[in-house]
């Protein structure tokens, strides 16, 4: 059983409206499913931090070399993750995310 401030990692099934997490590809079928707040659901962007975290749509991230902080954010006009690049994840760490961390959201701290 997860908790209402856990992450649980997994494929999105949206059904009847509402929005689920299942924890693995079998999990669909056999309907282990764990609903959450759809706003809430981050899709990994393939990309890690300098530190081996994978990074996640909602996080907050540093580029340590410009010394500047972003939101990680899918840029629909663009259909990607705009500029974020493989080459330059030795430079990414991760602050925290705007779900658990909205006071870091004002990024210009």
């Amino acid at each position: 059983m997860f908790g209402i401030h856990e992450w649980i990692y997994g494929s999105l099934l949206l059904l009847n409206g509402k929005a689920y997490i299942c924890p693995d590809k079998a999990a669909a079928w056999n309907m282990t499913r764990y609903e959450v707040i759809p706003e809430t659901v981050g899709q990994f962007i393939g990309l890690y931090d300098r530190g081996g975290r994978e990074i996640y749509e909602g996080d907050i991230v540093e580029h340590t070399y410009y010394h500047s902080k972003r939101i990680v954010e899918w840029r629909k006009e663009q259909s990607q993750f705009d500029g974020w690049y493989k080459s330059e994840e030795k430079y990414y760490l991760i602050h925290g995310n705007v779900y658990n961390n909205p006071e870091l959201i004002d990024i210009n701290q």
